[in-house]
């Protein structure tokens, strides 16, 4: 192996085919920030950030970059950290390069609470830090509440909504006394978009970055505890997690029960949807019954004026009888004072000229008088009798009309409550209707959402099936963790050593044994797909190896 390291070969382009890199120095800088000295505490001057840059020699000597076929992240990745009177620190302000940081200090000084900050920045709960069971708690003593301000790169393709964002996004969150927290996201201008949790969750999902996965975020208890552990069961617990395995499993029960849930309101929908059918079917029937109501109304008033018209009629042909007798009557009683003269006459006539002429004059006289006084008492109470009917009429006219009068307005009242009945009951079936469609509306567009949302999480649970059938297959074969195509490769090479000048090496990864696995994550983030690619030691050998 050093042999090879000594020649210097350039490393190819190809995972299968990838030459020893030269010799590597690293060049570390330390920065300490001294600004606003008097206001930090002790710890906070302890730490020093390290920028560690990785570069090439040539045999020479002379420095070159190292191509590692990956470009500086734009999206998602913490470009500042402050801390505002946040555990130890008054006030501490980190600003991170776009690859690998180092933090160091001496125990004490307040590293792990730059991790911290972090998790409960981006909206972790207290007990995911396992560092306080409240976040009242990671305030500083003496403190009225604590700031912890994160700020993210925000460009490229990966960029969240970098119109309403810019090229940054600021995470602002701020812990009281009393243990309620608030947020503040803000653009690059330092505009604040949101103040909602939600839309923070969001952001977080869309550059998957996951808070509680010990892969993103391994504290010193989560680490103790797997190296220390013996039980396999926590250890897979601790894998599935970290793989989002039990992420995506939750996520497809919850869409099954959201399909659940979705088919009951579809049902629901149903039936909502057919008692809209017979409000309908009501409402055209209620509107029909208004439509005979206010003809009925109409038909009442006719007969209404048609009545009040016919009782005047009678009263008028009343008055036509009763002028005739009236005129009957004056006649007889013009002839009443004149009959009476005769009588008077015929009774002086018969003491002048003989009693007995005088008696029958006077008798004629009174038999007339008899005659005329029954007549005119006949017509006073034929003309008493007609005007007793006439007002008898007349009163029953008046009588009826106002009954009459009563009853319909009554009907009218009741009509009009009616009408109010069912114009509110049509306007209540209108707003129902409206509210059906809109939340039939609403499910059909959730169950779509939901749909998709299955479709996605059946094929990232099938995904993690196969990372986890794969990573089982592995531990038969370890190439296969390499990729499923690396056994077939090692075979071929094998089957071709006599075509090698001298026979490759590989894949790399399987040459080295780590003595401490906490290094692996390192190694791994910093070799890459180099793992997967195999040492030759000459140009022919690449050559034939590319072939392969």
């Amino acid at each position: 192996m050093s042999d090879w390291k000594a020649r210097g070969q350039k490393r190819a382009s190809s995972s299968q085919s990838t030459a020893v890199a030269g010799k590597r120095k690293r060049s570390r800088t330390m920065m300490s920030s001294e600004e606003d000295e008097e206001e930090w505490s002790d710890g906070d001057k302890e730490l020093m950030m390290s920028q560690v840059q990785s570069q090439d020699m040539d045999e020479v000597g002379q420095e070159k970059p190292v191509f590692t076929g990956r470009k500086v992240a734009e999206a998602g990745v913490i470009d500042r950290i402050q801390l505002n009177d946040f555990m130890c620190h008054r006030k501490l302000d980190v600003a991170l390069s776009p690859n690998t940081n180092f933090i160091l200090g001496r125990n004490g000084s307040g590293k792990s609470a730059i991790m911290t900050a972090i998790m409960v920045a981006l909206g972790g709960k207290a007990t995911t830090t396992h560092r306080a069971s409240s976040l009242k708690n990671f305030i500083r003593t003496g403190a009225k509440s604590a700031e912890v301000i994160i700020t993210m790169r925000n460009r490229g393709l990966d960029s969240y909504k970098p119109d309403d964002y810019g090229d940054s996004v600021t995470v602002h969150r701020t812990i009281k006394t009393d243990g309620t927290t608030s947020y503040k996201i803000k653009a690059t201008n330092g505009s604040t978009v949101s103040t909602k949790k939600e839309d923070l969750v969001h952001i977080l999902d869309h550059w998957n970055i996951q808070v509680d996965n010990p892969v993103s975020l391994l504290d010193q208890d989560t680490s103790r505890h797997f190296l220390h552990s013996n039980n396999p069961a926590h250890k897979y617990k601790l894998f599935v997690k970290a793989t989002r395995l039990e992420q995506i499993q939750n996520d497809y029960e919850r869409a099954q029960e959201d399909q659940a849930l979705m088919k009951k309101s579809i049902e629901r929908n149903e039936v909502v949807r057919q008692l809209s059918e017979d409000l309908k079917k009501e409402a055209k029937l209620l509107e029909e019954r208004l439509h005979l109501f206010d003809r009925l109304k109409e038909m009442e008033d006719k007969v209404r004026k048609l009545e009040m018209e016919l009782q005047w009629v009678m009263v008028m042909e009343l008055e036509k009888n009763i002028g005739p007798l009236e005129e009957h009557l004056a006649k007889e009683r013009s002839r009443l004072p004149r009959n009476q003269h005769g009588i008077t006459k015929a009774e002086t006539g018969g003491e002048g000229g003989g009693e007995e002429e005088g008696g029958e004059r006077r008798e004629r006289g009174e038999v007339e008088q008899r005659r005329m006084k029954s007549a005119i008492e006949d017509q006073s109470r034929e003309k008493t009798a007609l005007q007793q009917k006439m007002e008898d009429l007349i009163t029953l006219s008046q009588q009826d009309t106002a009954g009459e009068r009563a009853r319909r307005q009554r009907m009218v009242e009741e009509g009009e409550r009616e009408l109010g009945d069912l114009r509110r009951e049509l306007e209540e079936m209108s707003t129902l209707r409206t509210d059906l469609e809109r939340a039939l509306r609403d499910n059909v567009d959730r169950r779509r959402q939901l749909d998709g949302q299955r479709g996605q999480l059946s094929r990232e649970l099938r995904e993690g099936e196969g990372k986890v059938q794969m990573l089982q297959s592995s531990r038969a074969n370890t190439l296969l963790a390499y990729g499923e195509w690396m056994p077939g490769i090692v075979r071929a090479v094998n089957a071709a050593q006599s075509r090698f000048r001298k026979p490759p090496k590989g894949p790399i990864g399987v040459m080295f044994k780590l003595r401490d696995y906490r290094w692996s994550t390192a190694i791994e983030a910093i070799l890459g797909k180099n793992l997967s690619a195999f040492v030759v030691d000459n140009t022919y050998d690449k050559k034939t190896l590319e072939a392969i």
